[in-house]
């Protein structure tokens, strides 16, 4: 992980400018459910009978469905191009140059025409995988790992970059999963910390004089949010790298391509 310790600030940069639409996006969805919930509760309170329903889907606002797939298909979309415009940051330091920001989103984002359907397409098929079962889902995650990184170097359509990461995973599966793993287990414990300050900041509100949960002050709101998007910044910042620097490891072993080569393909 030296890439992303050598070029942090770049990093956090990238991932802050590219996912800041997603960030504005998710705090009104986060505010706007959280008042919702808590207005479901007052409610139910007052009258159980009032939640029963024939379908759950009756039971959410109509925001509430849109909302929710805005904000992933946002989310989605900005963190592959946060990807995109990353891996030319770690191709240029694996070559021993120093990437401007500026230079990063210029070569980066001209990649984005692929790099947009890519992300959609990995995205569905490692979601019916986990819905079919988790294994699946993880192992389609595993095997289209680099097909963000063989669209953005080789400049190859959707569906030949998916095909490419197939090809370049196989024999290093295992490997991707548990540096995968590993990633996810640092984010995890984060997120339960994170987690723990936000039940703290909930149970701390107590009850208004109505006998009610009161809800968190704004800014305990805020702060909890804040937080959590660090984390999401810095799960971004990881696997980004991950995946950029598992691309030229295995590029370089089997094609005998070097990092100045790689970083040519942005001449």
């Amino acid at each position: 992980m030296r890439g992303i310790a050598a070029n942090l600030g770049s990093f956090f940069i990238i991932c802050l400018v590219c996912l800041t639409p997603a960030i504005l996006i998710n705090l009104w969805y986060t505010l706007a459910v959280q008042d919702w919930s808590m207005e479901i509760m007052e409610r139910s309170m007052n009258d159980p009978y009032s939640m029963q329903s024939s379908s759950p889907f009756d039971l959410f606002p109509s925001w509430f469905w849109w909302g929710t797939c805005l904000s992933s298909v946002v989310t989605m979309t900005l963190t592959y191009l946060a990807q995109a415009v990353m891996m030319f940051t770690v191709v240029e330091f694996m070559a021993g140059r120093h990437a401007s920001v500026g230079d990063a989103f210029s070569r980066g984002l001209s990649r984005a025409w692929s790099v947009i359907p890519v992300a959609f397409m990995v995205a569905i098929a490692t979601a019916l995988g986990l819905i079919a079962c988790i294994a699946p889902g993880i192992f389609i995650a595993i095997v289209l790992f680099l097909s963000v990184p063989a669209a953005v170097m080789e400049d190859v359509g959707p569906f030949e970059a998916l095909q490419r990461s197939v090809q370049l995973t196989e024999g290093n599966r295992l490997t991707i999963f548990l540096a995968g793993l590993a990633v996810f287990a640092a984010y995890f414990v984060l997120s339960c910390i994170v987690g723990m300050f936000g039940g703290a900041a909930g149970a701390g509100a107590g009850f208004d004089a109505t006998g009610a949960v009161a809800q968190p002050s704004m800014a305990m709101q805020i702060v909890n949010f804040v937080l959590t998007w660090i984390l999401q910044l810095g799960q971004t910042m990881a696997f980004s790298a991950l995946a950029a620097v598992t691309y030229a490891r295995i590029r370089g072993i089997r094609d005998g391509v070097d990092a100045q080569e790689l970083a040519n393909v942005f001449a």
